[in-house]
């Protein structure tokens, strides 16, 4: 990696504008970029996903609908025909498109299915026309398209998913330690955008904080402080702040939020819990940009190690880490003080499985708000898991290989168990 060119462009390419949750964001994407490519009327979308893709898409909320669904997200992305706005295609949405497209699933005319052949980030959206056919492919990332063929011919073949896998790679083969001391770095003017981003996930944490939208989690915590059940406090308010956000988003509020490689929620958990940290501790904004570069950056390591899409919650664990790394190094903590911080995390919430974006996910974000902090506080005071036991390792980076063990072998059949439930209940219901 030349440096910190290189983090920087990882930053900008992974720190990104959404609304809605990704996934049915990159639905949305494909089935415009395939509508792009035609004309005539629509007579049918087909849709096949990785079951990762589908287990984070069939149960939230889309932006300005009242409604939820993979089919809907196709058949919304198949009539705006505007892919240029990537993960921000269901903002604004206007009711005639709305309409169009829940009249478009009711008639049958939108299809879903997925396949445990794939994995990671996968959509296929096949959309027939009066005249025309076309079938294009995401994989990787939810805006990266691979291919697009129509009427049968390949008129677009990509090979940016080598490119930017080969980016990611170099993030991991840094080593974490080097990647946190060189985002120390990084220039404060070229990290503007991660402000923005801050105030952007504070302006839906506000949304959840006035009025119970989704489950209400974040504004129950913010009355259980108010009745003095549980104490005012940074673990309690970052908490409260943090589900907020996670409840208005999945409930499909028509609000962008800044993501963290690829995640809206772990977006949500990043930008937040570092942001209430840094004020509780009156850190200057250079210092909270850094904070905030490291974090993500964190992140995106530990997600090379998992796995994009996991079969573990990786808003708690894999954004969790980034948090507890970034607010140790943030209270002074040298090397020693960081790692012991990260395995007292993982010492404590590895395990929590990812069953599917959807409202629930505001409980996990606020427990991993809380657990990522108290982890790095209970770090400065010189407490922590510091002999290998049960997944904790003598370092760090050993600590997060065995979370990768975990998650790709020891995890790996969770999410057909999942799927199986899902169907189950749909049947039930």
């Amino acid at each position: 990696m030349s440096g910190n060119v290189g983090l920087l462009n990882i930053l900008k390419q992974e720190v990104r504008s959404a609304v809605g949750c990704t996934e049915p964001g990159a639905i949305a994407f494909a089935a415009a970029k395939a509508a792009s490519y035609c004309q005539g009327e629509i007579k049918e979308v087909e849709v096949l996903l990785s079951p990762g893709v589908f287990k984070n898409g069939y149960a939230v909320g889309i932006p300005g609908t009242g409604d939820r669904g993979i089919a809907l997200a196709a058949a919304l992305g198949a009539l705006i025909k505007e892919p240029e706005k990537e993960l921000e295609i269901l903002k604004e949405l206007n009711p005639g498109p709305v309409k169009a497209a829940k009249t478009l699933v009711s008639q049958g005319k939108v299809s879903v299915k997925y396949d445990w052949d794939l994995d990671g980030i996968f959509v296929q959206i096949r959309l027939d026309t009066t005249e025309d056919s076309c079938i294009v492919i995401v994989r990787g990332a939810h805006t990266r398209v691979e291919s697009v063929v129509l009427n049968g011919k390949t008129v677009y073949l990509s090979h940016e998913r080598l490119q930017k896998a080969n980016l990611q790679r170099q993030l991991k083969a840094t080593g974490l330690e080097n990647l946190v001391n060189k985002a120390q770095t990084l220039p404060a003017s070229e990290l503007q955008f991660l402000l923005e981003g801050l105030q952007q996930n504070y302006r839906i944490a506000e949304a959840g904080l006035k009025a119970k939208v989704g489950l209400g989690i974040g504004y129950g915590i913010g009355n259980l402080m108010e009745d003095k059940v549980i104490r005012h406090d940074l673990i309690n308010e970052t908490r409260s702040m943090v589900a907020a956000a996670a409840d208005a988003r999945m409930q499909g509020i028509d609000l962008p939020v800044s993501t963290s490689f690829g995640s809206g929620n772990q977006g949500i958990l990043t930008f937040l819990a570092i942001g209430e940290a840094a004020t509780f501790l009156k850190v200057s904004e250079e210092k909270l940009l850094h904070a905030l570069a490291i974090g993500h950056l964190v992140n995106g390591y530990v997600k090379e190690v998992t796995g994009k899409i996991s079969p573990l919650c990786g808003c708690s664990i894999a954004a969790g880490l980034g948090v507890t790394v970034a607010v140790s190094w943030l209270l002074g903590n040298n090397w020693a003080g960081i790692s012991g911080a990260a395995n007292n995390l993982l010492g404590n919430i590895t395990g929590m499985i990812c069953d599917g974006a959807k409202g629930g996910c505001a409980f996990k974000l606020a427990t991993s708000a809380g657990e990522s902090l108290i982890a790095a506080f209970l770090a400065k005071k010189e407490i922590a898991i510091k002999q290998p036991e049960g997944i904790v390792a003598a370092n760090i980076e050993d600590s997060i290989n065995n979370l990768g063990l975990i998650s790709k072998v020891g995890m790996s059949n969770l999410d057909r168990a999942m799927l199986s439930i899902v169907e189950q209940q749909d049947k039930l219901a």
